[in-house]
């Protein structure tokens, strides 16, 4: 499905019906990183939910604007988006990486209609420079065997990985590069050097959300880290805050059974 706006289209996909969850992806993968780590859980679920995965503009099969220039406008189009998808009806939000920081506008925003958050991985801090991050490490290694013309693509997974197996290698081939082949790598990159941060960051230390939330983080995420969220612990009093060894920014493919676990108990406190 395409949502338009203005001289673009927001690419989407529903699955099910009942409680809306809209499921927000990082930057530079697409909806399938989020469908592919979720639809799992959901379809052992009796409680009925409806998914809304959405492709962010530049990403998956959402085009990008010129007129597209920074977080804030970034954080209109969701806005937009949502009051679109949800008719006005209150939702659960679940995000991933960037999605988490531009999360936290929807949550500036609106969180009167959110009944509940699960971020995964978040990045709190859009400059890189300035974020708390642990040292570089893999904690489980083992040959990958697969085709040579995978041979660029598993030594740059090798680079950022912390458990690397088959398992964890077929999983991001499959979920994860194949929206980083096909994003729009030149919207990216001018994005990500002039609008990546919200002109309002530094009211992430005031936001306070009191209903239910989970958030999952890898104790060897060199990208964004575990600290800098867990800094903002207390704005969440409804929170459960886990760091997971053995863990990077991809801790959905290391860690798949700990990441449903956690997902499950966070829906079943979002219908107390």
């Amino acid at each position: 499905m395409e949502y338009k706006i203005k001289d673009t289209s927001i690419y989407y996909e529903i699955h099910g019906e009942g409680k809306p969850v809209i499921c927000i992806h990082g930057y530079t993968v697409d909806h399938n990183l989020m469908k592919s780590c979720l639809e799992p859980v959901f379809k052992d679920e009796k409680t009925p939910y409806k998914r809304i995965y959405i492709d962010l503009p530049g990403m998956g099969k959402s085009k990008a604007a010129p007129w597209l220039k920074n977080a804030d406008i970034m954080l209109d189009i969701l806005l937009d988006f949502i009051n679109y998808v949800t008719d006005g009806e209150n939702f659960l939000l679940a995000a991933e990486s960037y999605g988490c920081y531009l999360s936290m506008g929807i949550l500036k925003k609106i969180s009167h209609q959110t009944d509940g958050i699960f971020f995964l991985a978040p990045c709190i801090i859009s400059d890189y420079t300035k974020r708390n991050l642990p040292l570089e490490s893999t904690v489980y290694s083992e040959k990958i065997t697969d085709s040579v013309e995978f041979e660029e693509e598993i030594k740059e997974f090798g680079e950022m990985a912390v458990i690397i197996t088959n398992n964890t290698w077929t999983d991001y081939k499959n979920n994860i590069l194949p929206s980083i082949k096909s994003a729009d790598k030149n919207f990216l990159a001018f994005y990500r050097e002039n609008g990546y941060g919200f002109s309002f960051e530094d009211d992430f230390e005031s936001l306070v959300y009191s209903k239910p939330s989970a958030i999952i983080t890898g104790r060897q995420d060199d990208s964004v880290g575990y600290k800098d969220m867990l800094r903002l612990l207390d704005n969440f009093p409804r929170a459960g805050f886990s760091i997971l060894d053995g863990a990077g920014h991809n801790l959905q493919i290391e860690q798949p059974e700990l990441f449903r676990e956690h997902f499950r108990n966070w829906l079943k406190r979002t219908r107390y």
